[in-house]
């Protein structure tokens, strides 16, 4: 009969969750100061005597001068609290650290972090390998969809009112390029974002006539026109960060080591799946706000032939609709 191994052995074996932490938190903190010795797990003796038990330690020269630094890590499902901060800042007060620091998986509660500033220690959080798991630290990026709906065309002929029967967008020619495409073009490329929303009338006028061709129809038109409505949506997403690097809780900023790198989630170019917005547009980074501030709009397909419809040297216009244009 096989005999039970002791339950220490059982523990020796699987490597509790906090300590593996607290060695990935030695292992970037080495990271961070190439110069200095870190060693995880290190007892050490205070100066009246006591012998206590410390995660992270770190020792370096700063002016030629030994410095010690030590590091708490905390591997709870819950934001640190004052107390936390002050049991660490009593258990360290006669150890003569000249650098404290505190790293919680979960961060830290908004007093913790004013008790940490009066008592010179710092707070950190690892950045997790899995964005789904421990702290989430990130930025939204902003973003604005601007688009043309419900185009249509107006013709104006000379003599006014012809038969015409079926036609189509694709059948009305100048010089044998589709008209529409000059009226796209304008709108997409240079009314998409010098305008409010709303619908417009964008106006080509030629008093003297010019001949376009509908359905391999000459005709003389004083007018070619066409009536949109820009609407705008705007947009949303979270964008969180992994890597070898800590999150400095009270500058709001990542701290990454030298030549480490720091991926980001997925970020979709195409907007229309980011989230809806309804908020105000910031216009300047503030803390985790802004980190791009990107507009979509509608663009024609590369390739696309455009008429040089102003060679004809009209008038041109574009205007809020009203009543005057029906």
């Amino acid at each position: 009969m096989a005999k039970k191994k002791p339950a220490r052995e059982k523990w020796a074996k699987k490597e509790l969750p906090g300590l593996r932490l607290e060695k990935a938190v030695a292992r970037v903190q080495q990271m961070m100061d190439k110069d200095s010795v870190v060693t995880h797990d290190e007892k050490l003796s205070d100066r009246l005597g006591n012998v206590r038990q410390y995660d992270v330690v770190i020792r370096g020269t700063f002016g030629g001068k030994p410095m010690l630094g030590i590091v708490e890590v905390r591997d709870h499902n819950r934001r640190k609290g004052p107390s936390d901060v002050e049991a660490f800042a009593k258990k360290t007060e006669h150890l003569g650290a000249n650098l404290r620091m505190m790293v919680s998986k979960m961060g830290f509660t908004p007093q913790a972090l004013v008790v940490a500033k009066h008592e010179f220690i710092s707070c950190l959080s690892l950045l997790p390998n899995d964005a789904n798991q421990g702290l989430m630290v990130g930025q939204f990026w902003y973003g604005m969809i601007r688009r043309w709906t419900d185009v249509r065309l107006v013709l104006r002929f000379s003599p006014p009112n012809p038969i015409l029967g079926e036609w189509s967008y694709e059948n009305l020619l100048w010089q044998k390029k589709k008209i529409v495409n000059w009226f796209l073009n304008e709108l997409f490329n240079t009314h998409s974002c010098d305008r409010e929303p709303g619908s417009y009338y964008l106006s080509l006028r030629f008093p003297g006539g010019t001949t376009i061709e509908l359905n391999g129809i000459e005709y003389t038109v004083t007018e070619l026109a066409c009536v949109g409505t820009l609407v705008e949506k705007k947009k949303r997403k979270w964008v969180s960060w992994t890597g070898d690097a800590y999150f400095d809780w009270e500058t709001n900023a990542i701290q990454v080591p030298g030549g480490s790198p720091l991926i980001s989630t997925a970020v979709e170019t195409d907007m229309t799946v980011w989230d809806d917005y309804g908020g105000e547009l910031p216009t300047k980074a503030t803390g985790k706000q802004l980190l791009l501030l990107a507009f979509g709009g509608q663009v024609l397909p590369k390739g696309t032939e455009i008429p040089d419809l102003m060679s004809l040297g009209p008038t041109r216009s574009i205007a809020p609709l009203d009543g005057g244009h029906a």
